[in-house]
């Protein structure tokens, strides 16, 4: 029997993370498939109950370095640290450094600019620039696990090891923008699904005992009445015990028109009542609802991989050995 892990991860920001995570909790006896959602920076984990235990998924998580909490809390992970701050400042910098690279190259300055800055200058700006990317693959190693950032960080060893101080300059560049390009995306995919999760409400009425009690949406059992007034966001999945209404559900089903819904009607959480008002019978609340259906998979569409992603990850895993072990032939038998 296959039991399901949902955790939120605040270090979950891209693509190379996610396969950290996959790779430390693949290895785990006992787990059966592993899915990231990077918009969500949420984990989603299938286990045997009888074989691990949901404490050691979560101690693997944190053994990476990150922070793990139950799913549904908020990421607590606000701004920039300084090394990603540094990582910015270094784009920005070498970028600058491009372009007036471009006028000075027709100038014949580029040639005299480079021979002129000392090797520890260089060398420091390859470190700053490139530190965020260095962490992230020693840590993937450590976990035995080879990211892509791994085969492009080799490069950069071989341009240090042959003094091509400003090749490695450029690598670093490229990956720092490329980072920050995967950022924005996934900061716009994020940002989506928060004005998604916003359509939800987050309280709702409950009769108990005979008395009108605002509650947390998610606090609702099934089985309670819910009460709906004129103008409300129907907070759960049920069935109309009483009342009569007009319900806007274009937040399900995209219909431009509202329905009129009577006892004995279904209706749906994230709709709005416009007109009347019900007692509704509650079937579903929370993620189990049609709208929180919606919301999962959202999550899990942006949490799949296409086909060649799944060919590119397992062509990173191959090629940095065999290009290391040609490597190494070449020179034991050239010499060179």
């Amino acid at each position: 029997m296959k039991a399901r892990l949902e955790m939120t991860v605040a270090e979950l920001d891209c693509a190379d993370e996610a396969q950290q995570i996959q790779g430390a909790l693949s290895r785990l006896d006992g787990v059966v498939d592993v899915q990231t959602a990077v918009s969500a920076r949420r984990a989603v984990v299938g286990y045997d109950p009888d074989r691990i235990r949901p404490d050691a998924i979560r101690e693997a998580i944190r053994g990476l370095g990150m922070t793990v909490s139950e799913s549904g809390a908020p990421a607590a992970r606000h701004g920039r640290s300084l090394p990603e701050l540094l990582g910015w400042g270094f784009v920005s910098v070498v970028a600058v450094m491009a372009l007036a690279g471009v006028v000075g190259e027709r100038l014949g300055l580029v040639d005299a600019l480079v021979n002129r800055i000392p090797a520890w200058v260089a060398l420091t700006a390859v470190l700053a620039g490139g530190y965020p990317i260095f962490r992230n693959v020693v840590r993937a190693l450590r976990n035995r696990s080879v990211t892509s950032h791994a085969l492009m960080t080799l490069g950069i060893l071989g341009a240090i090891a042959i003094r091509q101080y400003a090749a490695a300059t450029v690598i670093v560049f490229f990956m720092r923008l490329a980072d920050f390009i995967e950022g924005y995306t996934t900061e716009r995919s994020r940002q989506a699904i928060k004005e998604l999760l916003k359509l939800a409400p987050e309280t709702a009425r409950v009769e108990r005992d005979g008395r009108e009690l605002a509650l947390p949406a998610g606090e609702v059992a099934r089985g309670e009445v819910v009460l709906v007034k004129p103008g409300d966001r129907i907070p759960v999945d049920g069935l109309i015990l009483e009342g009569r209404a007009s319900v806007n559900q274009a937040p399900i089903t995209g219909e431009s028109v509202p329905v009129e819904k009577q006892p004995g009607d279904q209706v749906f959480a994230a709709t709005i009542c416009e007109r009347g008002a019900l007692r509704v019978r509650t079937d579903r609340v929370g993620r189990e609802t049609t709208f929180g259906q919606i919301v999962r998979l959202v999550e899990e569409a942006e949490a799949s991989k296409a086909p060649v992603q799944r060919f590119a990850d397992r062509f990173t895993a191959s090629y940095i050995p065999v290009v290391l072990g040609v490597a190494v032939a070449t020179y034991l038998i050239g010499g060179s």
